[in-house]
Formats: structure tokens, sequence, C-alpha cells
């Protein structure tokens, strides 16, 4: 799938992208309010329960970015890599799948689950209900999310093909380009030259160095 002229090194803990680190901070000023998250309803006929555990857990050691959470680390937010950690998956018995009321809990962002899982069984059939935080995943995401999902539990004894590089890889094999390769130098020449004869502008509400706002 890729060509990877390195050994990628595995991280415990991972620097925020800068469209992460903005999307947490909106999240965090409004994490008492209760919004809508990026979520999906699978049905399922039959009433395994088991079998439909196993997937989800197959989806998550293929994805182990599902099972990140936000913590402090040198004094900055980053995301802790766990692939080892359980998720916990709760299991609710109804009369009807059709009936279900969605409430949607806020996420405490920090040391904590961003996703959350819940199986409702109903008579002969069963729905899984998965909710994340947007720091995780989007709503194109969902639908590679649910197709696996199916496929583990259509097949439960197959293994997954996602293994190949994880969301973690990337973002190794991302860092390392940008570093070792030539455009980050021509990048960082490109801009020197445009700025050569810039001067410095305080903007409105720009921070200066003695941290007073103009």
């Amino acid at each position: 799938y890729f060509n990877i002229p390195f050994q990628i090194q595995e991280e415990e803990y991972y620097h925020l992208s800068d469209i992460s680190l903005s999307m947490l901070l909106s999240d965090f000023g409004n994490q008492y309010q209760v919004v809508s998250h990026p979520h999906i309803n699978i049905r399922f006929e039959g009433t395994d329960v088991q079998r439909l555990k196993k997937a989800v857990g197959m989806v998550l050691k293929a994805h182990p970015f599902l099972k990140a959470r936000i913590e402090m680390h040198e004094d900055e937010p980053m995301w802790h890599r766990d692939d080892g950690r359980e998720i916990e998956i709760a299991v609710e018995h109804v009369t009807s799948l059709d009936n279900i009321q969605e409430e949607f809990v806020p996420y405490k962002l920090f040391g904590n689950d961003l996703a959350r899982f819940t199986i409702y069984v109903g008579t002969g059939r069963m729905m899984l209900h998965a909710d994340f935080s947007h720091l995780l995943i989007d709503g194109f995401s969902l639908g590679i999310f649910e197709s696996e999902v199916r496929k583990f539990f259509s097949a439960p004894d197959i293994q997954s093909d996602s293994q190949e590089i994880t969301g973690y890889d990337l973002y190794s094999l991302e860092q390392n380009w940008l570093e070792l390769g030539d455009n980050r130098q021509n990048a960082e020449r490109h801009i020197d030259f445009i700025l050569q004869d810039a001067a410095n502008v305080a903007y409105p509400y720009s921070k200066t160095l003695d941290e007073d706002r103009r």
C-alpha cells in the first residue's frame, strides 16, 4: 500500500494537528452544552450480542486511533495512544428499536473516551448506536465504520486488512516526510523569500510581546 523507506517509530503521545487543536478549543468552550455528535445507528438481524461486540472490537483494533484520549503531556494537550485499552460497550434490552430516544451527552474532553457504543437488543433484532467526538471522526468516516462493523459481524473469523497502516503511522510518515524531505526546505526558502521585505504589523486583537491587546 505504501512504500515506506524507513521504520515507523511508535509513540505514546502525538501532537494535535492545528485543526484538531482548534476543534478542541471550540469544543472545550461549549463542553457543557448538549450538542449533536457524529453518530450512527446500525441494525442487525438476530440478537447475538457477543458477536456484535467482537465485530466492534475488531474495528477498534484495526483503527486504534478511536481509542485515543486527549491528555496533558509536557504542558500541552496531546493524543495518548493506548491500543490495548478496552472501551466499554453498553447493552440495553428494549421492547422496540423504533422508539429509542437518542440522548447526546457532552464529552469530557480530557482523559476520557471520545467514542461511546450501546447495543440495543429488541425482539429478534438489535441495533448498534455509535457516538463519537468531532475530534475523532467525520461524517464520511462513519460510513467506513459501518462497513467494517458489518464485515466483521458477517464473518467474525476473518482478519482485518486495515492494519497495514494506521492513522498514527500516517502522522509519523507525514512528520518524517516534512522533516527529512526537500519539500520542507524548499517551502522555508520560498516563505523567507516572500517575507524578506515584510514589516511587522500589530493587527487589531493581536497579542504583543507584553501580552497587551491593541
